[in-house]
């Protein structure tokens, strides 16, 4: 044994019986052991020496932490809540590269944050929902769901980008685009009238009332209207039929 300069103060001391196992090397503080190394050179560290420790730091390479609760071994990073098929709260990441956490429906099992913020920018919970403060992409962006509340799918051969208005009378709006970049819109606003649009503008309309309308202005005025409650049809313009010639035409004189 070797003692401390102040007797009682602190102890190391090698074992030679049974009890504390042959060779075994502990410390003590006062008459409480604080850490212990087996003659196989296993660390034993805090709590409860030596059926309990704090921290055991294994021969074999593993460590075992926080009275059990935390164990880095040849497997990977675990707890000591076994998280495969929910078996109970815990983690589990293993050393060739994926990841496992088991917790409570609405529990998060992965937070993120931008450094400096408080506010988390990525959220998963354990029921399968998340969270994106920005925008996400799926399949190398071709599909997008952004931050803004748009979203786009891009084929290859065409794109569909669905969003909701931020203006007045919001809606919501899907775009169909081409290969050589032509735009096509379909769109709603707040009194449920349907749209239809080119290159940007309103080129006919579903009127919430069942009329179809085209040209003009829309959905007040319209170049053409065809009535869905009794069959009848308005056009700003003459109408042929049969040919172009005054005698093919009827205008709104006759």
């Amino acid at each position: 044994q070797l003692f401390s300069p102040s007797s009682g103060v602190g102890t190391i001391a090698v074992a030679t019986n049974a009890s504390a196992g042959a060779g075994t090397l502990t410390f003590q503080a006062g008459s409480t052991e604080t850490m212990r190394i087996s003659s196989g050179g296993n660390v034993s560290i805090g709590g409860t020496l030596p059926s309990a420790p704090n921290i055991q730091l294994n021969d074999n390479g593993s460590i075992v932490a926080a009275a059990g609760a935390v164990r880095l071994d040849t497997n990977g990073l675990s707890t000591s809540g076994n998280p495969n098929g929910g078996n109970a709260d815990g983690i589990r990441a293993f050393k060739d590269g994926y990841f496992m956490a088991s917790r409570g429906s609405a529990d998060p099992v992965f937070t993120g944050y931008t450094t400096g913020t408080s506010q988390s920018t990525v959220r998963i919970l354990a029921n399968g929902s998340a969270a994106f403060a920005g925008d996400v992409e799926i399949g190398g962006g071709n599909i997008e769901l952004n931050s803004d509340g748009s979203a786009t799918y891009n084929s290859g051969q065409f794109n569909i980008a669905t969003y909701k208005r931020t203006a007045a009378g919001g809606g919501v709006q899907i775009s169909l685009e081409n290969g050589n970049g032509t735009t096509r819109t379909l769109s709603n606003d707040a009194s449920g009238h349907l749209f239809f649009g080119y290159a940007g503008a309103n080129q006919a309309a579903l009127t919430n009332s069942g009329n179809f309308q085209v040209g003009g202005t829309l959905t007040s005025a319209a170049n053409i209207e065809l009535n869905g409650s009794d069959g009848s049809a308005e056009f700003a313009g003459s109408v042929s039929i049969g040919g172009t010639a005054a005698a093919n035409t009827i205008d709104e004189y006759e």
